[in-house]
């Protein structure tokens, strides 16, 4: 355990780093490219979004109002439409999910108690194709994505948490058996699935007996062909809460939040490599001894926060604040790599019951290439919502500068971080003028383009043009 004299010094550089958290700086955006949407009657707003493939441009997807019809435009990177397809769908459908795997979108929507379709859209070609196909009976999907021919979502069926694959050739649905050790199926509980490189992840929990469980990672290929499984909580003593991977550098690294406590709670973030079947180097680090952590909190909770520590340091005891978060996957970097943790907070009625999270403040950590770490910054995020989500995007220039963005109703927040962890540009944008003429912006959604800069997808109130939906392609590098 890091002691409180240790971080005296860190704490006082990352104050005086994070002076401006709080007070942001209104900066003039520089607007690359704008689309606009005229026939903005005919659509829903409920089900309309983008999906950036980031150099091979854009696909923006919407629901016609009758909601039977789906309109499906791709654009290049610089927002020149190249396409516009509309395909027919069945009622009461809803988009639940779309994700990008190689050079397509995959759209996936759902109606019904089984029907489903997916759009699948090739940034290259500029062609699509409808996929329909039935679920099985009371499925509740909890995430999705794709691999070349097939896409996969886990799902609960009654009470079993269950891996399944969709065949794009033909709609055809089946359960991914998922098989480890001597442990019966119900031992095992799906978490989470991840698209590494040309393989599917899977991430599931195996229990030993009611309380003691470990990690476990499944390899399959792009068919759903088993390849490997590996204890990767193995001599570990925290409990891993939540994790991601990526491929950096030819090396497999995994990170995420851990908890020494019961529940779910996160009492800190690590990072490891995995090698063959075993986690090497693992490095657990507690969020209370990150300066940037408590930065993100108010003055009084800072202060609070203190208080807590120095009498557990008194008693020689561990501080475990039970935090929530949500780890994004780590970020490559010449020097090692970025990991960004938001955290957040569930809010409660009266009844005790989650009415929404309010999701605080994002931290991101700079580890070397042996896994230590090096630096940790803040961005604030503040946003209430009644659905737990990611809300910081990172885009990673060529400079190795980190920028974290979050884009909220007309303002768009964004703090770029060098790779020795100084910001060294931050503030906000005002999205509330377009071209010297005043706009309320309803929404406003970012996601990363090619370069280190942002597509802004939002709707918009304008004087000389009425209600529009509109794209921009927005640098803050300058």
């Amino acid at each position: 355990m890091i002691k409180h004299s240790q971080i005296k010094k860190a704490c006082f550089i990352a104050t005086v780093v994070a002076l401006s958290f709080f007070f942001h700086t209104k900066v003039e955006s520089q607007v690359i490219k704008r689309a606009e949407f005229a026939e903005l009657k005919q659509y829903n707003a409920k089900y309309n979004n983008i999906v950036s493939l980031e150099d091979k441009g854009l696909i923006y997807y919407a629901f016609c109002n009758k909601e039977t019809k789906v309109r499906l435009d791709h654009y290049s990177p610089d927002l020149v439409k190249v396409k516009s397809e509309t395909f027919q769908i069945e009622r009461n459908m809803g988009i639940l999910f779309s994700t990008v795997s190689g050079d397509s979108c995959y759209v996936f929507m759902r109606g019904g108690n089984k029907d489903f379709t997916i759009l699948v859209s090739d940034a290259i070609t500029h062609q699509s194709k409808k996929v329909k196909g039935l679920l099985p009976a009371r499925t509740y999907i909890r995430s999705f994505d794709a691999l070349g021919s097939f896409c996969y979502f886990m799902g609960n069926v009654g009470n079993k948490d269950v891996l399944f694959q969709i065949d794009l050739s033909n709609g055809r649905v089946k359960e991914v058996p998922v098989k480890i050790e001597n442990f019966r199926s119900g031992d095992v509980v799906p978490q989470d699935i991840q698209i590494v490189g040309d393989q599917l992840f899977l991430f599931s929990k195996v229990y030993h007996n009611r309380t003691d469980s470990e990690i476990y990672l499944t390899k399959f290929d792009k068919k759903g062909k088993l390849l490997s499984t590996a204890n990767i909580s193995k001599g570990i003593r925290e409990k891993i809460v939540s994790l991601k991977a990526e491929l950096i550098n030819d090396r497999l690294i995994i990170g995420g939040s851990y908890t020494k406590s019961k529940g779910n709670y996160t009492n800190g973030v690590f990072l490891a490599n995995i090698e063959g079947v075993d986690i090497k180097n693992p490095e657990f680090y507690n969020i209370t001894d990150l300066p940037s952590f408590a930065l993100g909190y108010s003055h009084r909770v800072q202060k609070m926060l203190d208080r807590k520590k120095r009498r557990s340091e008194n008693k020689d005891k561990e501080l475990l604040l039970k935090a929530s978060s949500k780890t994004h996957p780590p970020v490559k970097s010449k020097s090692g790599c970025y990991l960004v943790t938001e955290f957040y907070t569930p809010v409660y009625n009266k009844k005790g019951q989650i009415v929404s999270f309010m999701t605080s403040h994002a931290v991101v950590i700079k580890f070397d290439n042996n896994g230590k770490l090096v630096w940790d910054g803040s961005i604030k995020i503040d946003v209430e919502s009644g659905v737990l989500r990611r809300y910081v995007r990172v885009s990673e220039a060529d400079n190795e500068e980190l920028t974290l963005a979050m884009g909220y109703g007309s303002i768009i927040t964004y703090r770029t971080f060098s790779s020795t962890g100084e910001v060294v540009k931050e503030g906000y944008v005002d999205l509330t003028e377009v071209d010297g003429v005043k706009a309320r912006r309803t929404s406003s959604l970012i996601t990363p383009s090619a370069n280190g800069d942002f597509f802004v997808f939002g709707e918009q109130l304008l004087k000389n043009k009425g209600k529009v939906r509109f794209i921009e392609q927005i640098s803050v590098k300058n």
